[in-house]
């Protein structure tokens, strides 16, 4: 659900999430494996088709809010970790 005053703003974060759901199932059918990895600034975003390696929710890697994750086609092979850093969000690791 987005939660803003600026609908341009809620525009274009649909377009790019939608651009990255259609690269992700093209280079899917062209036979590669696929990771997309990010700040989605969207707490538990998820692309159509794809995994994020948190699951439906996450530790939090900003605060409490999972905006950061990898996403894939497949689940990870180990639970995701989130690593403190010099940012004010944290590292994500997924291992697949």
């Amino acid at each position: 659900k987005y939660v803003t005053i600026d609908p341009a703003r809620v525009d274009a974060h649909q377009d790019a999430r939608r651009r990255l759901e259609e690269l992700g199932a093209n280079l899917r059918k062209r036979g590669f494996r696929v990771f997309e990895a990010g700040d989605t600034n969207f707490n538990n975003m998820q692309l159509d088709g794809m995994i994020s390696c948190w699951g439906k929710s996450g530790p939090g890697t900003h605060h409490k809010r999972t905006i950061d994750s990898v996403f894939a086609f497949e689940e990870a092979d180990t639970e995701p970790q989130d690593i403190d850093s010099l940012s004010d969000h944290d590292r994500v690791v997924a291992e697949y």
